[in-house]
């Protein structure tokens, strides 16, 4: 990318010189023909920079991430209470229920797991 304070400064030049005759059209086309699709006023570091910093300010993203953060909190004790019902109302003494509620447990949990994780690589693609 070229700035577009230097790509003035160029084709001037290239265009002075070829007015007074130190230099042919031909010589310095490739300075009078930039491209201007490649012409930016500022840094593309820069705007990306100062971009990412008021996204970051912005009063949506901060709800967004602190909203994330409770909503990551109730999602865990959902999950311990989840595993304490499933403990806690399983009769041990049958064979049959416990490795029904082992696996519900897991599906739970996997779920879970795969909706908040799918729920964060969006969130934190943003920053």
């Amino acid at each position: 990318m070229i700035l577009r304070q230097r790509a003035t400064k160029e084709k001037m030049k290239a265009a002075r010189d070829v007015v007074q005759g130190k230099c042919t059209v031909n010589s310095v086309r490739k300075n009078l023909m930039l491209d201007p699709t490649r012409i930016t006023a500022f840094p593309m570091s820069e705007m990306t920079s100062l971009s990412k910093r008021h996204l970051r300010t912005s009063p949506p993203y901060q709800t967004e991430v602190l909203g994330g953060k409770s909503r990551l909190d109730i999602a865990a004790s959902k999950i311990i209470a989840h595993t304490f019902s499933e403990v806690d109302h399983v009769d041990f003494k049958s064979r049959y229920l416990l490795p029904i509620a082992k696996i519900s447990l897991l599906f739970f949990l996997f779920t879970l797991l795969l909706l908040y994780s799918a729920y964060y690589l969006n969130v934190l693609s943003l920053s």
